[in-house]
């Protein structure tokens, strides 16, 4: 591990595309910002060849906007072979615990006491901590007994796993196929309860005959004793808090999420009535550009958390433009409307620095109307966890106020595969943490250096006899990067980018403009007719 306060002060001292963010950050909040901490585990090269598996610790700041989603705004900052995890006493809560002390309690600075950076004035930051994790790293990281448990989330009293006696015992219990939040929101555990859980758990570690007693215990809270654990150390509770663990949307809808298993359930149905997928896979491939191929079968969609977020809007056009006028599959593709009504808001979402709290609101309206339909459609039985999980983002985005996910880091986990490769073969394993973690960084600052900087072309370019530069892709002062045909809807209009041209004026974006004209079988399916004119956009700062 990397001193992680000393190594946010060497980005902001050595890399003039992190300070970017910094001051961006600077400008735009007063008070203390939100570090947003992301752990997950990374295998380099082929999963099926057992290489070296690390857990790897990211860290960012909320504060950041929309420069969150760069990949170069998440620095790494601790590297722990997995073959460790289960020799160390308390294991990955443990772990996680000594990840947390080194960022709030061990040694000055900290993002606790404050850092002080040059921006270049000197600055004093201090944080509070916001974390990311799907619902497995969620329960290993606190030591809780998670949706194999009686009690499968952490953040709720009175909801207990599917089918169990318990859900009937009162009137306020639900199990955790019952997807209504007014039955759930007002029995939402404090810090100071779970605390106060672990405490009496711990008070009966090694007093005779209360073993059986505490594992009852245990069965009812939901977690398990650790001494070592996160839950257990009182010196981090006034920076590490339970309630502030967020519940990660990637993970919960497209990477063995919602949506992977609502399109999984959908195409089995299709299977069913002898659809040909070949034909499915040419209806909803035609005419991307750059061309993108997505693959279907009865299983559902072949690929990542990627495959599955483009799958669900081009299923939806075809099931409502072509399998719904005959009558066919009447409840499945009502739920699958509304999955991708939730999928759309999730991506609309992604496009605020601050989230409206109206806009909170109609996630978790649509995430409703999506539950009943999908329990009309398959029943309870087809019910996940991550259906519940889900429940909890509205709340997180109306509490950190920017929508997160883990899309980003996992983009990111292709530079620690690659370091790691060199590391998959070591004999002296004692120091392949160290070397991994410390190259990572030197990597990336590398990398960061030789980046175009914002208002670059990128790639290929051509001057014309006016001094002017054009290209196909250029850097946006945003951060993110744009290439000639890709879409901006704005209004009533929709731009198609055809090229990015360079002067003494800056960086600009020559658009065709095409109108709005109707529907095609529904309203996600929207009809542009080209106008024929063509728009010049400038991309300063003030237009973004």
């Amino acid at each position: 591990m990397l001193d992680a306060a000393g190594l946010f002060q060497h980005y902001c001292r050595c890399s003039s595309a992190y300070r970017v963010f910094a001051k961006h950050a600077l400008e735009k909040h007063h008070g203390k910002w939100h570090l947003i901490l992301y752990e997950d585990e990374v295998q380099p090269g082929n999963a099926f060849l057992g290489r070296r598996k690390v857990h790897a610790w990211y860290f960012s700041f909320r504060e950041f906007d929309m420069h969150v989603r760069d990949e170069n705004a998440w620095i790494c900052f601790a590297v722990l072979q997995s073959s460790i995890v289960p020799k160390v006493r308390g294991e990955f809560s443990c772990v996680s615990k000594i990840v947390a002390e080194c960022l709030f309690t061990r040694k000055l600075p900290n993002f606790a006491s404050g850092i002080a950076v040059e921006l270049p004035e000197p600055h004093l930051v201090q944080v509070e901590l916001e974390d990311l994790q799907d619902a497995d790293a969620l329960k290993y990281k606190w030591d809780i007994k998670g949706h194999a448990g009686i009690k499968p989330c952490m953040q709720c009293n009175n909801v207990f796993m599917k089918g169990h006696s318990a859900a009937f015992v009162h009137a306020s219990f639900v199990d955790i196929t019952d997807l209504d939040w007014d039955r759930v929101k007002e029995h939402q555990a404090t810090d100071l309860e779970i605390w106060a859980a672990q405490d009496e758990l711990l008070a009966l570690v090694g007093v005779p005959g209360m073993s059986s007693h505490r594992k009852t215990l245990e069965t009812f809270y939901g977690q398990n004793a650790n001494r070592d654990g996160l839950l257990a150390c009182k010196e981090l509770r006034p920076y590490i808090k339970p309630s502030r663990s967020s519940y990660d949307p990637m993970h919960c809808y497209f990477s063995n999420g919602i949506a992977d298993i609502e399109v999984s359930l959908a195409t089995n149905r299709l299977g069913e009535l002898k659809f040909d997928f070949r034909a499915i896979e040419r209806f909803v491939n035609y005419g991307w550009s750059p061309a993108e191929t997505l693959q279907f079968s009865s299983d559902g969609v072949k690929g990542m958390a990627s495959q599955v977020l483009r799958a669900v809007p081009l299923l939806r056009h075809f099931l409502v433009k072509l399998v719904k006028p005959s009558g066919l599959l009447v409840d499945e593709i009502a739920s699958f409307e509304l999955l991708a009504d939730v999928v759309q808001q999730l991506q609309k979402l992604k496009l605020y620095s601050k989230i409206p709290l109206n806009e909170a609101d109609e996630l978790r309206r649509l995430q409703a109307l999506h539950y009943t339909a999908f329990k009309k459609a398959y029943g309870a039985e087809k019910c996940v966890p991550k259906h519940h999980y889900s429940m909890h983002i509205p709340s997180q985005l109306r509490r950190i106020g920017i929508f997160l996910d883990a899309f980003v880091c996992e983009r990111k986990h292709k530079l620690p595969k690659e370091v790691l490769e060199y590391y998959t073969n070591a004999v002296r394993t004692v120091l392949v943490e160290l070397h991994a973690v410390t190259r990572l960084n030197l990597v990336q600052l590398d990398a960061m250096s030789r980046a175009p900087a914002a208002g670059d072309l990128v790639g290929a370019s051509e001057q014309l006899d006016d001094g002017c530069v054009v290209g196909e892709t250029a850097k946006l002062q945003c951060g993110t990067t744009v290439q000639a045909g890709e879409a901006i809807l704005a209004g009533d209009y929709c731009f198609v980018l055809s090229a990015c041209m360079k002067d003494a004026a800056g960086l600009q974006l020559l658009m065709k403009r095409y109108t709005f004209v109707g529907f095609d079988g529904h309203l996600a399916a929207k009809i542009w007719y080209d106008s024929g004119e063509c728009v010049r956009f400038a991309t300063d700062v003030s237009c973004i």
